[in-house]
């Protein structure tokens, strides 16, 4: 944003005055510690007890332009007493431009971090929105004679034509937000960018613009839901380092900043494609803006860690972001109490029948205390100690939740009519058998991060079936969640396949889910 001046008002202190000669050794001293030197203390020592430091919890900083930022996180700074100069290291929390207010907002603005919007040959569905051809935020609007053209009686072969020349361009993906269309566009260097970020010249950059109409009624940082399911379309996770607002003229009128998702680029493939899925990322994002799932961290949680599973990494990578997400999806579906033997086999009356034998077991075990011999000595005291925990166990150890990871699983698939397992039962005699390797998996990634076996060609065959398997399926569960109704690329097939998110049946082969 430029340089500029600082000046630093300080307006409450700590602890005791602060010297009335600013320019003193005492005085700079104060704003390190807070503690005046006792007379005749030669500086730097200090007095007894060490001083408690002054913090400097918000700052507002007045721009040469007139804007104004402000931070409530001052995560570091230092005094140099030497050349009587502060550091500040600030974690910036909004910039508000000079005489503007939130209500002259009309847009939202997103710099988009690591986005790859590939463009293949073909036509983008953004085209449809014409009141994004020239709207005053595309960064290549669609100029006024080509617009003329598009909206005469020009043969309709003639349009296509052009459209897929404007494609070419500038790939514009068009959705709706509160029922308003939107747009995410390619910044002008695109090109350059993403070399830099494949070639690994650059860790993260922003690539694109996510751009849509700000209304006053909505949360104004909801338009950040739309990142993780952005990332998980897109192959790898997307973030941004600030949300800004701007006027009908375009002037920012203030911009949000924060940590909003600054994460490494990732070689990772495309899932929904505006162009291969027929508008499929911009039909994405406009039924994930009407979702209400997004409002919920472990759905938001569940699509990030699926986006960093799908950007790439070693097996450990891979497989602890996947299981994160289950488990995540887990949590939120409650698919542990509703797998739980007693509540899914017994009736309630055994239930009961079960808890009363139960509470009634852990009070026989406690009347085992009365016969310590010494119950007052330190051998008295360890014996009684370990007749609790054991009466403890006996009430509460039958009725734990204690579900493997593969049941849950299967559970999970079961909620969201997904009919994978009957067609794995086609290619395993023993079903049982995948679902003991999937726990395996999950256990090992989790608590040893080393696999047995890793050069094991038949071992290592049965790795490579099932990580695939697994993250698809945990793409449809989530694109499901979010309400997408379109076409997705299977992840054991190729970027450019398209199938509908039900494309499993029990007919399908085992094959198709990528076992040989």
């Amino acid at each position: 944003m430029g340089e500029m001046t600082v000046i630093v008002k300080v307006q409450v202190w700590h602890n005791s005055e602060m010297p009335s000669d600013p320019t003193s050794v005492a005085s700079r001293d104060w704003l390190v510690s807070g503690v005046q030197l006792n007379s005749g203390t030669p500086w730097p020592m200090y007095p007894e007890p060490m001083p408690i430091k002054n913090t400097i919890v918000s700052i507002d900083v007045e721009a040469s332009d007139g804007g104004r930022l402000t931070s409530k996180d001052i995560p570091h700074y230092a005094w140099n007493p030497i050349e009587n100069t502060m550091k500040l290291y600030l974690d910036l929390a909004t910039f508000i431009a000079n005489n503007q207010s939130k209500t002259n907002a009309k847009y939202w603005v997103l710099p988009c971090i690591n986005v790859n919007l590939k463009h293949p040959f073909g036509i983008t569905q953004a085209h449809k929105y014409t009141e994004l051809w020239q709207h005053p935020l595309r960064v290549f609007p669609v100029p006024e004679r080509t617009r003329a053209f598009l909206e005469s009686e020009a043969p309709e072969q003639d349009k296509a034509w052009v459209f897929h020349n404007l494609t070419a361009l500038s790939y514009v993906v068009g959705f709706l937000f509160d029922g308003k269309p939107a747009f995410i566009e390619r910044l002008p260097d695109y090109d350059r960018i993403i070399q830099d970020l494949m070639d690994g010249q650059s860790r993260l950059d922003a690539t694109s613009l996510m751009v849509g109409v700000y209304s006053s009624e909505v949360d104004e940082m909801r338009p950040l839901d739309l990142l993780p399911v952005l990332g998980l379309a897109t192959g790898r996770p997307v973030g941004a380092s600030w949300i800004e607002f701007r006027n009908e003229d375009t002037n920012l009128v203030y911009r949000i900043h924060g940590n909003l998702g600054r994460f490494t680029y990732g070689h990772g493939r495309p899932v929904v494609h505006d162009v291969i899925h027929r508008g499929g990322l911009g039909q994405l994002l406009t039924e994930a803006a009407r979702s209400t799932m997004l409002s919920e961290p472990l759905i938001r949680g569940a699509l990030r860690n699926t986006a960093h599973a799908i950007s790439g990494g070693d097996a450990t990578t891979i497989f602890y972001y996947t299981f994160t997400a289950f488990d995540g999806l887990f949590t939120r579906y409650s698919i542990e109490q509703k797998i739980h033997p007693l509540t899914s086999f017994l009736s309630q009356s055994q239930i009961d029948d079960i808890k009363r034998i139960l509470v009634q077991t852990k009070t026989d075990i406690e009347s085992l205390k009365t016969k310590i011999t010494n119950p007052n000595s330190i051998a008295g005291r360890q014996q009684s100690s370990v007749i609790d925990k054991v009466a403890n166990k006996a009430r509460s150890q039958p009725l734990e939740k204690r579900s493997r990871f593969g049941d849950k699983l299967v559970a999970l698939m079961m909620h969201f009519g997904i009919s994978d397992m009957e067609v794995l039962a086609t290619h395993y005699p023993d079903i049982e058998v995948w679902i003991t390797q999937v726990n395996d998996y999950r256990n090992t990634t989790m608590h040893a991060t080393h696999y047995e076996n890793v050069f094991d060609p038949g071992a290592r065959q049965n790795f490579e079936f099932i990580t695939p398997h697994l993250i698809d399926i945990l793409i449809r569960i989530l694109l499901k969640t979010v309400g997408y109704t379109g076409n997705y690329a299977p992840y054991m097939e190729t970027p450019n396949s398209s199938e509908s998110l039900d494309w499993v049946t029990p007919t399908s082969s085992a094959n198709s889910l990528g076992y040989k």
